[in-house]
Parts: structure tokens; C-alpha cells; sequence
């Protein structure tokens, strides 16, 4: 288990970064909110539909912006190919395919190597590749989302 949490220990980590900065800019929001009603005499309800209006409207402009420079710039270069970059998978596999041909020139079989090696570096083939569109649909489905709210919300308004 704690092995576990280690090997994911910068997502634990961008989870309360995520969560202590959306606790900021609630507590932001309702200081905002406070000083408006004051200034219309009306009293601040914690649990008024025109407070979690605003914040929530606050909150997807916020993330509307973030989640497409996030999947525009780390997530598609990440997990798409663009031959030739460093970055890109292609030249992983490009370098596999030769260490193959050596083993396989050498007169072994490169499959019973494969499964020879530890987990952590043995290929995970097409079920690591499902996951990894499943992200990237992901975040193209949250960054959708969170478009079309901002739109409903522009004609709402």
C-alpha cells in the first residue's frame, strides 16, 4: 500500500494542491459576495442560490481556461505522436523495435525476455494505451463540458 501511494505521490499531490486553491477561491468568493450584499444592504446567505451562482461561474471560467492550456499543452503532446519529437512515443518504439531485432539476431526470443523482466518494465501494450485515450478523453470531455456550461450560462445570464 504504501509503495502504492509512492508510485502515485505527484497526483496525491496536485489532488490537495487542486482542493487547498478551490478552498481559496471559495473563501475569496464569499468575501466578494459579503462586501456586495453590504453594499446593497441585503445579508450574505453561505447557502444562497446567487452565491453558488457566482462561485460556480467563477469556477468555470477558471477551469474552462486551465483544462484546454492543460490539454493543449501537457495532455495531447503527452499522449500524441508527432514523428520525430522527442517527446513523442515514436521514437520509444523506434528503439524497441532495434533491441528487438538484436535479441531476436542474437537467436533468442524477444517475447520470453519480455516476460522475464519486472513489471515495472515490461511493455503494457494496448491495455496502457486504452487508458491512456480513456485520459485524454477525458479531459477533452471535461474541457467540453465545462464550454458548453460557460455558453448556457452566457444565455442564462
Amino acid at each position: 500500500m504504501v509503495s502504492w501511494i509512492r508510485d502515485r505521490a505527484l497526483f496525491f499531490a496536485f489532488v490537495v494542491l487542486f482542493l487547498a486553491s478551490w478552498g481559496g477561491q471559495l473563501i475569496a468568493e464569499w468575501h466578494e459576495f459579503v462586501g456586495d450584499q453590504g453594499q446593497h444592504g441585503e445579508e450574505a446567505v453561505f447557502w444562497s442560490g446567487e452565491f453558488w451562482w457566482m462561485f460556480w461561474s467563477s469556477t468555470l471560467e477558471n477551469w474552462q481556461s486551465e483544462w484546454l492550456q492543460l490539454a493543449g499543452q501537457v495532455a495531447l503532446p503527452a499522449y500524441l505522436v508527432y514523428k520525430g519529437a522527442a517527446q513523442s512515443k515514436d521514437s520509444d518504439e523506434r528503439l524497441e523495435a532495434k533491441v528487438d531485432w538484436l535479441i531476436s539476431h542474437a537467436g533468442h526470443d524477444p517475447h520470453a525476455i519480455e516476460e522475464q523482466l519486472p513489471a515495472d518494465y515490461q511493455r503494457h501494450g494496448e491495455a496502457q494505451t486504452r487508458h491512456t485515450l480513456a485520459v485524454l478523453i477525458g479531459v477533452c470531455a471535461v474541457a467540453a463540458t465545462m464550454l458548453l456550461a460557460m455558453l448556457l450560462a452566457g444565455f442564462l445570464l
